[in-house]
């Protein structure tokens, strides 16, 4: 014998027995491990004993039971110890008792069809058997009404209690989808709770209802950014109808033309739009002097270095008087170059192209004075000419400005400006197609 060799040992491997192995250690064989021997046999369809048989002499028979019909004899049947007697069989009925004798009681009852409980179930529920009777399974009793889209109280209609008894006084139940009661909108800058919105829908105008945009941050897409509509993120331009002539501009949802006056990045540098056409930059590459600007192709002499006496304003380095110089004005008018009074300014909420301004007092769309301009670092352009940031109050006005009728203009009490050379000639060419 080899040591380390293993061999089979015990019975054969019929039914639940199996044999182990022993190995075999210094020359002598060890004991026999993982062998299963045969046991009593018990009714489980199992042959426990390992003769071939299963459940054979009836395991577990024999004794008394009640079968529900009277008294029995317990047997294994298929494995499973079962009460088997003489009694007679009867129709199952809903009484807590094995009438037909098969061991359970009160077992396939079909239900016995609709209840209503006398009437009081809205909606009707099944007769089921329950413990041993029949009982109403399901159904849904009359309740008072409520603002739910739901006929409550089982009358036929829905919502149709008076609005006092189903909302707070003052307010209004809402039908589908809403479903619920509101309250009016309040007057003021902040008409509804949070979470709500004021309806501006026919059937619900004027009444504060859940607002499904609540907390709900839209995150920028491909196409710009987006807004949320009826609880969903959509694209700002796809909210948006615009004139036939105009098309919506994705970063910012504004309605601009088809042309560089929409989408001023469509004119190259070098270049500038002017009416809707990109036109050449005749100051590039002009390098002018210290205390110069250029404009139209030529270097002018900046305003930045120049200090008017009371009543004068600079115009390309040299003071001229000015009645609007040291005029000004309250918010929302600007002054009046006839007199140097302050009046209404008819410029307030009106859009240019991009490359124009609007010009009082007719309010009139014209070649901005300083497109095209080209100030030195540390000023900014102002009415076609150039000046320090604090000579400006710290930053350009959007260059709108009143034209004078000798030349010149003012800007709100600010600095003149005038048109010269190529602006001139830009705004022609935008009045004359215009026309």
């Amino acid at each position: 014998m080899t040591d380390g060799i293993a061999s089979p040992c015990g019975g054969a491997a019929v039914g639940q027995c199996q044999p182990g192995s022993s190995l075999c250690l210094a020359g002598v064989w060890g004991p026999c491990t993982g062998e299963v021997g045969p046991g009593a046999e018990i009714c489980d369809a199992q042959d426990n004993n390992c003769d071939g048989w299963t459940d054979e002499d009836n395991p577990g028979g024999g004794g008394p039971c009640d079968t529900g019909c009277g008294p029995g004899v317990t047997e294994c049947v298929g494995g499973v110890v079962v009460c088997t007697g003489e009694g007679s069989p009867e129709p199952e009925q809903c009484n807590g008792v094995d009438d037909d004798c098969n061991g359970l009681t009160d077992d396939g009852l079909a239900p016995q069809g609709p209840c209503d409980e006398g009437g009081a179930y809205c909606v009707p529920g099944e007769l089921q058997c329950v413990q041993g009777g029949w009982a109403c399974v399901g159904g849904s009793p009359a309740e008072p009404e409520v603002c739910d889209c739901q006929d409550n109280d089982c009358d036929g209609d829905v919502d149709n209690a008076q609005a006092g008894d189903i909302c707070p006084q003052g307010g209004v139940c809402l039908a589908s989808p809403t479903c619920q009661c509101a309250q009016p909108c309040d007057t003021g800058e902040f008409p509804c709770p949070a979470g709500m919105k004021c309806s501006a829908e026919a059937e619900s105008e004027g009444y504060c209802v859940p607002d499904p945009c609540f907390e709900i941050d839209c995150p920028p897409v491909a196409e710009g950014p987006s807004v949320c509509v009826d609880g969903n993120c959509l694209p700002l331009c796809a909210t948006i109808d615009c004139d036939d002539a105009l098309v919506c501009r994705t970063s910012d949802g504004q309605c601009v033309e088809d042309n560089c006056n929409g989408f001023p990045e469509r004119c190259p540098e070098g270049r500038f739009c002017v009416d809707g056409e990109c036109v050449d930059d005749p100051c590039r590459g002009v390098d002018c002097p210290g205390g110069e600007f250029c404009r139209g192709g030529r270097c002018i002499p900046s305003c930045a270095d120049v200090d008017c006496p009371a009543g004068e304003t600079c115009h390309d380095g040299q003071c001229y008087p000015d009645p609007c110089a040291d005029v000004t004005c309250p918010e929302f008018q600007i002054c009046d170059p006839a007199g140097g009074g302050c009046i209404h300014d008819p410029c307030i909420g009106r859009t240019c192209p991009s490359g124009e301004i609007c010009q009082p007092p007719e309010a009139e769309c014209v070649v901005d004075p300083c497109l095209g301009v080209h100030c030195p670092a540390g000023e900014s352009c102002r009415g076609g000419d150039c000046w320090t940031d604090n000579q400006i109050g710290g930053g350009d006005d959007g260059h709108r400005y009143v034209a004078l009728g000798a030349g010149g203009g003012c800007a709100m009490g600010g600095p003149s400006g005038g048109l010269s050379g190529l602006l001139l000639v830009l705004l022609a060419l935008s009045l004359r197609r215009r026309s």
